[in-house]
């Protein structure tokens, strides 16, 4: 029997290359973070450098911290690795891990690396003993271990694909960030919470990782997968519970018909426009969303994804469409499907034309209620609608513009529009 030790004073060389092992891979981290935080900020909206720094030095602190704990951790199992060889098994011994007894007829293979670690494979992936390149009295071992079996340069395929794995779990999270079709989310979804779930079992089973830290990460795996797992529910709108018959209801309000409308029959699924290179915040479902419930906080709603606007049904038998911002040009647009059918009544068309305009579209300019309120309903002689409110566009000179109120029968019901914006 004998019995092969770490070199006294190795954690030293240990500790540098950890170090050159870890770095880079922080740095690529925090970048990746920052690059994500970049690309889903709002349009428009500038980096606040104070809080970059602040941010980026919380992580340093964090960072740091952890390094230091974990280079700790380090010592003591780098220091307490005993590796015993009998004379039909390996027996490898170490502070905070069970013991490792692997016999000779259990041995799979046995790899050196080019950092002169070797790890001795078994046919059970949970008895695999590492022998860190730190050990003393090398080649004694190594020929030891070479009258067991010859050293291999072929890995198990998880050790060869490693880095691939990685990647592939990397861009499942990223694509259930960025992507806005169910679908792939989906996807992207059961394959990061497979490999995370296989990642929990290897983590688990393996008796070279400490019991302390299993306890630990078993905790952070945890929590990720059911973040990813409710990212992923909100974005296929499964925690919405939405009518079956919800396309239905969408065209047949967006043609006029709002009988069909009830109470459950709404989307909150929608994930909100990815803003390009654009003047105004793109968020259009946010802002017509908000407008909406500052009207009536428990409002019922559904959303035309193709057309960006909210469909309601209003109490009195109309429907109403509403559109607020933009890209270029943040536009307020509210449409109200009367229930007027064949009388004409231009009173009642002007009085919701003004309801609307007050109601949803005075963050644009509070008088615009009131220059509809002061003008008349007329034929349109231009032929765009069959009747219209013109009034005086008392900002013709800035950068807001009022369009005239257009009233158009469609499918035997009357249209009132009321929209305008700025640039």
């Amino acid at each position: 029997m004998q019995q092969f030790k770490t070199l006294p004073g190795s954690f030293e060389e240990y500790k540098k290359v950890s170090l050159k092992k870890i770095i880079p891979v922080c740095i690529i981290a925090v970048l990746i973070a920052l690059l994500t935080i970049y690309c889903t900020k709002p349009a428009g909206a500038e980096w606040d450098v104070w809080m970059v720094l602040l941010m980026l030095g919380v992580i340093a602190l964090f960072l740091v911290r952890g390094i230091k704990r974990g280079l700790h951790k380090s010592k003591i199992l780098l220091e307490s690795y005993t590796l015993t060889i009998t004379d039909n098994s390996l027996v490898r011994q170490q502070a905070g891990t069970p013991e490792i007894t692997l016999y000779y007829k259990d041995v799979k293979s046995i790899v050196k690396s080019s950092s002169d670690s070797i790890t001795v494979y078994a046919h059970s992936q949970s008895s695999h003993i590492f022998i860190p390149s730190q050990i003393e009295n090398k080649e004694a071992l190594e020929a030891l271990l070479q009258a067991i079996q010859p050293f291999s340069n072929k890995k198990p395929w998880m050790q060869q694909f490693r880095w691939l794995i990685m990647l592939v779990m990397l861009g499942s999270f990223v694509a259930i960030d960025f992507l806005e079709n169910k679908t792939a989310v989906a996807i992207s979804g059961v394959v990061f919470t497979a490999i995370m779930v296989w990642s929990i079992y290897e983590m688990h089973t393996n008796k070279n990782v400490p019991d302390q830290r299993k306890k630990r990460m078993l905790w952070y795996y945890i929590i990720a997968v059911c973040g990813i797992l409710t990212a992923v529910a909100k974005v296929t709108g499964i925690t919405d519970n939405p009518a079956p018959v919800q396309e239905d209801v969408i065209a047949k309000m967006a043609a006029g018909d709002t009988t069909p409308l009830l109470d459950t029959h709404v989307n909150h699924s929608l994930k909100e426009p990815v803003a390009d290179d654009c003047v105004f915040d793109t968020s259009i479902y946010k802002f017509t969303v908000k407008s909406l419930r500052a009207w009536k906080p428990d409002v019922v709603f559904s959303w035309d994804k193709e057309e960006k606007f909210a469909i309601v049904a209003l109490a009195n038998g109309d429907s109403l469409r509403l559109h607020i911002g933009g890209c270029y040009f943040y536009w307020y647009a509210a449409t109200i499907v009367t229930n007027i059918t064949d009388t004409v009544d231009t009173a009642a068309l002007h009085e919701k034309a003004v309801w609307a305009a007050k109601t949803f579209l005075t963050p644009l300019d509070k008088r615009w209620p009131a220059l509809i309120a002061a003008s008349k309903v007329e034929k349109d002689v231009e032929g765009k609608a069959d009747y219209v409110i013109r009034y005086k566009n008392p900002d013709r000179l800035t950068n807001i513009s009022f369009e005239p109120v257009y009233i158009v029968k469609e499918n035997g019901k009357w249209r009132i529009q009321v929209s305008g914006g700025m640039d």
